[in-house]
């Protein structure tokens, strides 16, 4: 019996040692990289680019890396690749990956645009790629050196400071032009930062990738020059839900997201969770002109950034101060000195005035 409780003693006290132990590893591995990793808080704040971060992104790429030619690609998540023919598949298949690394080689991009929230790199040979950056994805342009699963940025300085650069997915080698003066070409790279691994890409024909629902199922685009305030207010109409959700459905209207459906209730004075099709026909025309202003505007400032939003030069956007409502909780109206409130409507974060957009 003796013998007995002493064995049980050394089994319990192991095991507290055992628990503490792993307490002391765990807390130091925390005070290690707390300054390195984002916080829970930071966490919270993330935020799917809509189509002015879309937008500053092509637009940027375009001036950067029209022209070259992808000589090889390096994946870290082979999760994000997927098959064009059966594009809602995700789940690692490698059939797809090794058919994505063996089709991007060598190819010539001629352009990239934007559709809704998609980029697309239009190459030469009739192939495009369309990616969705998802949550937390955004491209970079610099150098970086890849050694099997560590990526170390080398240049520009703000993808070795930045956090939210750092987490790289998927690293283009590009064969740039020769420089017409020296002949030589350039060692710069195209990578994909994503802390959350949301992001998919798809290669195949041209014809193929816009038969994609990605595509085919978006509604009109909120800056196309054919939705008039008419056809605004028109589609409008047919929609019997709330009009946050309406405005920030892709099938709806393309590209409008959280930030800028309160941004744009908030000018109007209309309630996130007024129906759609209670709203009067001027309300419908403000509306559509408000949206389209505040886009415009968020694309000259490059976007906003509110936590990991990046451009490709590794920079935060600057509509962020330009803001009057998204992510003001708790602080005054500035029209009427009322405090912002936040509540969710379907699901989704609104932030509003309840003087100033009274339901």
């Amino acid at each position: 019996m003796h013998r007995l409780s002493l064995m049980v003693w050394k089994i319990l006290s192991w095991g507290s040692w055992m628990r503490r132990s792993l307490m002391r590893t765990l807390r130091s591995l925390v005070l290690c990289h707390w300054r390195s990793k984002p916080s829970f808080c930071e966490l919270n704040i993330l935020n799917m680019p809509e189509l002015p971060e879309v937008e500053t992104v092509v637009r940027i790429l375009n001036a950067k890396i029209r022209g070259a030619v992808i000589r090889d690609a390096w994946l870290d998540w082979p999760k994000m690749i997927r098959d064009p023919y059966n594009p809602r598949h995700n789940f690692l298949d490698k059939r797809a990956v090794a058919n994505f690394k063996k089709n991007i080689k060598g190819k010539k991009i001629l352009g990239l645009r934007r559709v809704g929230k998609n980029v697309l790199f239009d190459f030469a040979g009739g192939w495009t790629m369309l990616v969705h950056q998802k949550m937390t994805g955004h491209f970079l342009v610099g150098k970086w050196a890849v050694r099997k699963k560590n990526v170390l940025a080398i240049s520009p300085e703000q993808m070795k400071t930045d956090k939210w650069n750092g987490y790289i997915r998927a690293v283009f080698y590009l064969g740039d032009p020769p420089n017409q003066r020296s002949g030589e070409t350039g060692g710069r790279m195209l990578a994909f930062s994503d802390l959350r691994r949301f992001g998919k890409m798809i290669l195949g024909p041209k014809e193929v990738i816009e038969e994609l629902p990605d595509i085919k199922a978006l509604g009109p685009d909120a800056l196309a020059r054919d939705l008039t305030s008419k056809r605004f207010g028109k589609i409008l109409r047919t929609q019997n839900r709330a009009i946050k959700t309406a405005l920030m459905d892709p099938k709806v209207i393309a590209g409008v997201g959280n930030i800028y459906s309160d941004e744009a209730l908030w000018r109007v004075g209309v309630h996130p969770e007024r129906r759609a099709n209670s709203l009067a026909s001027w309300e419908h025309e403000s509306l559509h002109k408000e949206l389209r202003v505040i886009l415009r505007e968020a694309i000259k400032k490059r976007g906003t950034t509110v936590g990991d939003f990046r451009d490709p030069d590794g920079m935060a956007g600057d509509y962020a101060k330009s803001r009057r409502v998204y992510g003001f909780v708790g602080r005054a109206c500035e029209r009427c000195g009322e405090l912002i409130e936040r509540k969710k409507v379907n699901s989704r974060s609104a932030h509003y005035c309840p003087c100033c957009q009274k339901r």
